[in-house]
């Protein structure tokens, strides 16, 4: 009896993408190489055309039952695919990319809900094309700073924000990307916002200013960019402190702001512990413990007083590129990292709990539970006081 072929249970649609994709890592030359990207590209791109997300996802899932590393370069190929585009200007080729501009940001108070005027906004695209930007190119921006929860939630719908925006930022008529509704939460303290852009030039013409200049480092782009739009975040999110991190192609600069979030957490957390509770110098104490079911997924922060049990507040470390997270070494280096952190930010005594715990949450509402000095994982129980502090800035 003929052994049945076990991708025959997939969709057509899902089998021809794997069989390009396969077909793809048997090159043996960079003339194939062309040929087999443009092939994958151009399928790619006609799934995502259709919202058909459900075609790449099955594709990723079955490859990742067997290789995580196929899955993880067709990944980044349908990444790249929905963050790029070619279009036609006046007869000509252009090229255009999605970039976000990514602003860490954290608050004493509560972080505002801002509007950003068509000044305001001119004022951020004059210092993106004088600091990171290559000359010459265009780009169309979306008219506020959005948090990652109202930005697109699938492939389809980057790839639409991209068509939308680079038609716009060549002259063409194209509505504005809708944005995700989402409620703002007041309790939220720290967060990252995002100016989503879509920049285009000729193709072949470089779109960053390092490209423009070869002998331009990133890293004085950065620290020149954010110099430069220090005082228009000033203007815009008052009673903040920021971080303005280099502008990036869509999902590196997700990937960058969500790790270095995990850093903005602990100080802002632990500024706003020691200021609204007013605790003295050694007061402020804090438990680590790794959390996770078949590996380490995240690392969970219990903040305590002094001896007391009664976890206070908590934050969260995810751990990106997981594989291998659960060896011994890893994790101590990871832990070692966070306790450094929490006593630059002067939480002197950092108590690390063994071994993996599992993801506990509050079955009531939800929240995650964080874990106290003795191990356990608990509810975080604010003190009265935090609730009596000053919300807004005036």
């Amino acid at each position: 009896m003929p052994k049945k072929n076990p991708d025959t249970a997939l969709p057509r649609a899902t089998n021809q993408l794997l069989e390009i994709y396969h077909a793809s890592t048997l090159s043996t030359s960079r003339f194939e190489d062309r040929y087999w990207e443009t092939q994958l590209d151009r399928l790619i791109r006609k799934h995502l055309a259709a919202g058909q997300d459900d075609v790449i996802e099955a594709a990723l899932d079955e490859l990742a039952k067997k290789d995580t590393d196929e899955a993880d370069d067709l990944f980044e190929q349908v990444q790249a695919t929905c963050q790029s585009l070619e279009l036609d200007v006046n007869r000509q080729p252009w090229q255009a990319v999605l970039i976000t501009s990514a602003f860490a940001v954290w608050t004493r108070y509560q972080l505002p809900q801002v509007k950003m005027t068509e000044e305001i906004l001119a004022q951020f695209i004059d210092v993106l094309k004088r600091t990171v930007l290559a000359p010459d190119v265009k780009l169309a921006a979306l008219p506020k700073l959005v948090g990652i929860d109202e930005m697109p939630r699938s492939f389809s719908q980057t790839s639409e924000w991209l068509n939308k925006l680079a038609n716009r930022a060549v002259g063409k008529r194209a509505a504005m990307p809708t944005t995700i509704t989402v409620e703002p939460n007041p309790a939220l303290l720290v967060d990252t916002r995002h100016l989503v852009m879509a920049v285009a030039a000729p193709k072949g013409q470089p779109i960053f200013r390092w490209q423009a200049d070869p002998s331009m480092a990133q890293e004085t782009c950065q620290s020149t960019w954010g110099a430069a739009i220090e005082p228009v975040l000033a203007q815009l999110l008052p009673g903040c402190q920021f971080h303005a991190l280099v502008p990036q192609l869509y999902h590196s600069s997700i990937e960058l702001s969500e790790q270095h979030m995990r850093l903005i957490a602990i100080i802002s957390a632990s500024e706003w512990l020691h200021s609204t509770l007013n605790l003295k110098p050694g007061e402020l104490r804090a438990t680590i413990a790794a959390v996770g079911e078949q590996s380490v997924q995240e690392y969970r922060i219990g903040y305590h007083r002094g001896r007391q049990q009664d976890v206070i507040y908590g934050t969260i470390w995810p751990v990106f590129n997981n594989f291998g997270a659960a060896e011994n070494g890893s994790i101590v280096d990871t832990v070692d990292e966070i306790a450094a952190i929490l006593k630059d930010c002067d939480v002197e005594h950092v108590k690390r709990i063994p071994g993996v715990l599992l993801p506990e949450s509050c079955d009531d509402c939800g929240a995650p539970l964080f874990p106290n000095p003795s191990g356990e994982l608990v509810h975080v129980d604010l003190p009265e006081e935090a609730f009596e502090a000053p919300q807004h800035f005036h």
